[in-house]
């Protein structure tokens, strides 16, 4: 038989996507893969799609065992393409994931029930494929009860809490929670570490001698009470399945996936017990989002998931063509924190407060 582009089609041995599979999972070329899958789905005849997806005939064995040289990596490599043919070929070819899939994966992976090796082929699918909003939404709360999740309510007043997706001299959530709390709403923020080139809100509250980001639940509570503000470390018993699944995201390169990335930050942000969230996305050669359409994408995306679950999101969408501010690095960063606050901060910083 001949494919539509008038190749000739092999139905015994699909030699290009066993070399983008071997390569995908050695190498984390999700570009390589995403190509020749697409071009396969594009291009082969339904009904032999299937027969063509066969990674377990003798030639291909033969070819992984030359291209592995560890044993062990070998058997990871063969379970996890059998996996993927078996499990995920249907969500490659747009079937969606249903509501029960979604929650048996989750717990499953934190449970270690799912292998590494088999949920990296559910994360390729979804970074070729993408998702629809319900299985976004689905994925990000299967994920936000995959662990503790803290209940605000003893907090007198709108719980607020304020996310960005980082950029360089991104100190607004310093200077933001002080103005929030002098004006009667209290900020209950959970914050994380840098990430890649930019740098986080904890790590800039660590410069200052003597501070502790690491307080219990009560500490943090009866803080946001009395103080009208509290800034901590992330909660180690919160969203156990995205510290898991971001640390394979990393290692599969599939990092960059917008539902991904938004179930990854909401999940967290609706675990932490806030009435409404502020999300600053940012976009530009400093941010992760390189262009303004893809910021409102994630914007957008991250905001949908909200309104999927009964909550008050809000989003903008900002400009990191640029650093933020003078000062570049956690201890000076602080130091333009106070000068901001007084009234004396760089002009664009004090715009975007």
């Amino acid at each position: 038989g001949y494919i539509s582009s008038g190749k000739c089609m092999d139905t015994v041995m699909n030699y290009p996507l066993i070399d983008a599979l071997l390569r995908y999972y050695k190498y984390a070329d999700c570009n390589k893969l995403d190509y020749i899958i697409r071009d396969i789905l594009r291009e082969y005849p339904e009904d032999t799609i299937n027969s063509l997806m066969n990674f377990t005939s003798t030639h291909d064995i033969s070819r992984a065992i030359n291209y592995f040289t560890d044993e062990n990596e070998f058997n990871e490599y063969a379970e996890w393409a059998w996996d993927l043919k078996n499990n995920d070929l249907n969500y490659l070819k747009n079937k969606k994931l249903s509501k029960e899939e979604i929650e048996y994966f989750i717990k499953g992976y934190v449970n270690n029930e799912i292998k590494d090796y088999q949920a990296s082929s559910l994360l390729m699918a979804i970074y070729l494929n993408g998702m629809e909003k319900d299985e976004i939404a689905n994925l990000t709360e299967a994920m936000r009860v995959s662990g503790e999740v803290w209940d605000l309510s003893c907090i007198e007043g709108i719980k607020v809490d304020k996310h960005s997706t980082g950029g360089v001299g991104d100190k607004v959530s310093l200077i933001l929670g002080p103005m929030i709390a002098s004006l009667g709403a209290k900020l209950a923020k959970m914050s994380g570490r840098g990430l890649g080139h930019t740098g986080g809100t904890i790590d800039k509250l660590e410069s200052i001698p003597g501070f502790r980001v690491n307080l219990t639940k009560e500490e943090f509570i009866n803080q946001v009470n009395n103080v009208g503000m509290a800034i901590i470390g992330q909660d180690k018993n919160i969203d156990p399945a995205d510290k898991k699944i971001y640390a394979l995201r990393d290692v599969t390169g599939t990092v960059s996936s917008i539902p991904l990335i938004a179930s990854s930050i909401m999940s967290k942000k609706l675990a932490s017990g806030a009435d409404a969230i502020l999300l600053d996305v940012k976009y530009g050669n400093g941010a992760f989002m390189k262009t303004i359409d893809e910021a409102k994408k994630l914007a957008t995306t991250m905001v949908e998931i909200g309104k999927s679950l009964n909550k008050d999101v809000k989003a903008e969408v900002t400009d990191m063509n640029q650093p933020l501010g003078c000062a570049i690095g956690n201890n000076l960063e602080i130091k333009e924190v106070i000068d901001t606050l007084k009234g004396n901060g760089p002009k664009d910083i004090t715009e975007i407060c």
